[in-house]
């Protein structure tokens, strides 16, 4: 199927999407929506913004839950807009 895919996406351009819904221990809810045109570019911008923090200092090397992050989230979440057609967080 991914051949007609890519075919289709050349006539109508092709998007990707993505929401998160957490619910705190409090029960209180966030949702982040982000689109973007380039799934690659944007797991790639992603991935960077967390290696830049990594590389100040901020954060140590390893496996994180977001959860685990506080302060640096901000800026990871700051940096993995650019480039995004959408993004919102409520």
């Amino acid at each position: 199927s991914e051949p007609i895919i890519r075919i289709v996406d050349k006539f109508v351009g092709a998007k990707n999407a993505m929401r998160v819904d957490v619910e705190g221990n409090d029960g209180r809810t966030v949702s982040l929506r982000i689109t973007h045109d380039d799934l690659e570019q944007a797991v790639g911008i992603g991935t960077a913004a967390f290696g830049m923090e990594m590389l100040r200092g901020s954060v140590k090397p390893g496996i994180w839950f977001p959860i685990e992050l506080n302060e640096q989230r901000a800026a990871i979440l700051k940096r993995s807009k650019r480039g995004t057609l959408l993004w919102e967080m409520d």
